[in-house]
């Protein structure tokens, strides 16, 4: 599992985090072939089993999933701030999605997001969300 460097509480409101069980529950209620590994207050990790031709529609809905589980019910958008550069990967391997919480604010929430498969980084990028 990857770590973030920018992780700290003292970037986080402690009245936005993760919450849990939402977050469980959400991706059982998916129809997507996604596997919850590790939740906790300001990370998950995720496998994904199968993702057809479009990965990046995979990740919009497990942003919105992190967002939800502390925002419910508000509109956001998601910006990207910075992504790496995209390596290849393997269509018949499962990929692993990092999500860890490095912002949290009544305003706008920063997300840093690690993708890789077996050994191999695919891309990470951070995401701001207002």
């Amino acid at each position: 599992m990857t770590t973030s460097n920018k992780y700290s509480l003292d970037n986080l409101d402690k009245r936005f985090f993760f919450n849990q069980e939402l977050i469980e529950q959400s991706f059982l209620n998916q129809n997507l072939d996604i596997s919850l590994t590790h939740v906790d207050d300001f990370e998950f990790t995720v496998e994904v089993l199968s993702y057809g031709d479009c990965f990046a529609t995979i990740l919009d809905k497990i942003y919105a999933i992190a967002i939800e589980s502390f925002w419910s019910k508000r509109k956001f958008k998601i910006c990207p701030i910075q992504t790496q550069s995209e390596v290849p990967f393997f269509m018949n391997e499962p990929i692993f999605v990092d999500v860890f919480l490095i912002h949290s604010c009544k305003t706008k929430a920063v997300l840093e997001v690690f993708v890789y498969q077996s050994e191999t980084d695919i891309f990470n990028e951070t995401v701001e969300i207002i």
